[in-house]
């Protein structure tokens, strides 16, 4: 498990909260979020045999060539915090069904089983190029098979949270296992606080809508509850 908590009192998955308060400690302090969604191959076996499969290649393919990028030795522990960051959550599409959808459209990899999340760069690297031209110039290097196919656009922090709960939609219907997230570099899933508390998450709201300084941030909260 990559992580120890379960389920809040309002049936949303702590590893959503937890992601969204991960990302917004990036943000803050200066890493670009993406929104990231990769596509594969149909593959053989059962639904946790696909799974094994798809994060295997994005481990030792997508994610190790991307590394190489951002640092001439990205498994150092001194260049963790310049290499990219992922969270990816498995995702099912939402078919349309009629008379032209092909049976093997909906049938491949347990109905379109894909994955998709945050990408989060870091704000020092090696990296000068824009990341979405390079995946579009890269295709040979990062769809190769079984993936098939990479999509990759900016994300807007007011969006954040929206792109947060939209990608882990299928934590909260348990078509899936918190056991499927896919977290990068390895190490992070050691890393991971428990969500935040209340007061700690409005704090992080007023900082992402004002740009201001954690200590403006709690003094404008504590004058804002005096006043009520």
């Amino acid at each position: 498990m990559l992580f120890r908590w379960s389920l809040v009192d309002d049936g949303t998955h702590y590893s959503i909260r937890a992601c969204s308060d991960w990302a917004w400690d990036h943000v803050l302090k200066g890493w670009v979020p993406y929104l990231i969604t990769i596509m594969f191959e149909p593959l053989s076996g059962d639904q946790e045999a696909v799974i094994a499969q798809i994060k295997r290649a994005m481990e030792d393919n997508l994610y190790s060539s991307l590394c190489k990028r951002f640092s001439r030795h990205p498994r150092k522990p001194n260049q963790q915090d310049r290499i990219p960051r992922l969270w990816l959550f498995p995702d099912f599409p939402v078919f349309k069904m009629d008379k032209k959808t092909p049976l093997a459209d909906v049938q491949f990899n347990h109905g379109g089983l894909h994955y998709h999340g945050l990408l989060l760069l870091p704000p020092k690297s090696r990296f000068k190029s824009d990341i979405i031209k390079h995946f579009s110039g890269y295709k040979d290097v990062y769809e190769r098979s079984p993936i098939e196919r990479i999509d990759i656009r900016e994300i807007d922090p007011e969006d954040l949270n929206y792109v947060i709960d939209y990608a882990g939609k299928t934590m909260r219907t348990n078509r899936v296992s918190q056991d499927d997230i896919l977290l990068l570099p390895d190490a992070l899933k050691y890393e991971i606080s428990p969500p935040l508390a209340p007061d700690e998450r409005a704090i992080r709201d007023i900082q992402s809508r004002l740009n201001v300084s954690d200590n403006t941030a709690r003094n404008i909260l504590n004058k804002t509850t005096i006043e009520k």
